[in-house]
C-alpha cells in the first residue's frame, strides 16, 4: 500500500512540474504564419499581419495559463517538500523504534538472568535448611532492592524512547515485576498500578491501551477497588480482540461477585462471559467462579 502511494505521488510530482515548465517557465512562442513571399507587399502591410498572431497562443499573453503555470510549479514544490518532510520523518521514527527494541533487549536479558541467579541462590539456601524435606521457594522479595539495576535499565528505555513500543513495554514489564513479585503488598499495588498507568501513557494504539487498562484493573481488583477496577475493565473492551474483551468480561463478573449483596447482578455477569465465549477457558472459570 505504502509503495502504491509513493508511486502515484511521484507520478503527480512529475506531471505537475512538467506542466508547470510547460505553461510557466518555458512559455510557449507565438507562431507566424507561412505565406507564401510576394515582393509587391509593403512593411507596414507585413507589420499589419504580424501583429495579427493569436496572443492566446502565448503563455506571456493569457494570465490564466501564467496563473496556473505559477499554481502547478507551486505545488509540485510542495509536494516535493511534504514528500521529503514524510519520509525524513518515517525513517528517524523506525529508528527511534529500532532502538527501543534493542535498548529493551538488553535490559530483558539483565532481568531474566538477575531472576535466574535469585531464585537458584533461593532454592540453593531453601535445600540446606530443609535437609532433604519438601519445600516451597517463595517468588516474593522486596523488587528495589533486588532488582535496582534492573529497574534503572527499563525506566532509561522509557525515558529514552517515549511512544516507541519499547518504551510500552518496559513499563508493562516493571508493573508486572512489582505486581508479581513485590513482598510489601501495599507497595505491590502501588507501584504496579504507577507503572501500568505510565505504559497507558506510551501507548500507540488501542490494542495498547486495552492491554495497559486490563492490567490496572487487575490490580485495582487485587487492592480491593472493584468499581475503580470495573471502568478499566470496560476500557480494554473497547475496539480490541477477542482475549482482551474475554479477560475484561471475567473480571467484570469477579468485581460483581466480590460486591456485598450482589448475588443477582454477579450471576448475570457470569453468565453473560459463559454466552459470549462458549467453550473456552473463560466459560469454565465464569462456570466455576458463578455464584
Amino acid at each position: 500500500m505504502g509503495g502504491f502511494l509513493l508511486f502515484n505521488a511521484i507520478r503527480l510530482g512529475f506531471f505537475l512540474t512538467t506542466r508547470a515548465l510547460c505553461f510557466y517557465v518555458i512559455p510557449m512562442q507565438p507562431q507566424t504564419p507561412v505565406a507564401t513571399p510576394n515582393l509587391s507587399t509593403s512593411v507596414n502591410e507585413s507589420d499589419r499581419l504580424a501583429s495579427q498572431t493569436p496572443k492566446s497562443l502565448s503563455t506571456a499573453g493569457n494570465p490564466v495559463l501564467r496563473s496556473w503555470g505559477k499554481m502547478g510549479l507551486f505545488l509540485a514544490v510542495a509536494l516535493i517538500l511534504g514528500l521529503g518532510v514524510y519520509f525524513t520523518y518515517t525513517m528517524r521514527r523506525e529508528q527511534r523504534n529500532q532502538a527501543s527494541y534493542e535498548a529493551l533487549y538488553l535490559a530483558r536479558t539483565g532481568l531474566e538472568t538477575r531472576l535466574k541467579t535469585i531464585f537458584e541462590q533461593r532454592e540453593s539456601a531453601s535445600d540446606k535448611a530443609s535437609k532433604g524435606a519438601e519445600s516451597q521457594i517463595s517468588s516474593q522479595f522486596d523488587v528495589e532492592k533486588e532488582l535496582g539495576k534492573e529497574l534503572v535499565a527499563f525506566k532509561t528505555v522509557e525515558s529514552t524512547y517515549p511512544k516507541t513500543y519499547g518504551a510500552f513495554q518496559a513499563a508493562m514489564l516493571t508493573g508486572r515485576l512489582f505486581f508479581e513479585h513485590e513482598l510489601d503488598s501495599t507497595k505491590k499495588n502501588e507501584r504496579a498500578l504507577l507503572h501500568f498507568n505510565s505504559a497507558l501513557s506510551f501507548a500507540r494504539d488501542q490494542e495498547e491501551v486495552a492491554i495497559a487498562s486490563l492490567n490496572s484493573g487487575m490490580v485495582l481488583e487485587a487492592w480491593g477497588r472493584c468499581q475503580d477496577a470495573i471502568k478499566h475493565y470496560e476500557k480494554s473492551r473497547v475496539n480490541t480482540m477477542m482475549w482482551l474483551q474475554a479477560e475484561a468480561a471475567l473480571g467484570i463478573a469477579r468485581c460483581e461477585k466480590a460486591k456485598p449483596s450482589n448475588e443477582v447482578s454477579a450471576r448475570a455477569a457470569f453468565d453473560k462471559v459463559i454466552a459470549a465465549y462458549p467453550d473456552t477457558t473463560w466459560a469454565t472459570q465464569a462456570k466455576a467462579l458463578k455464584p
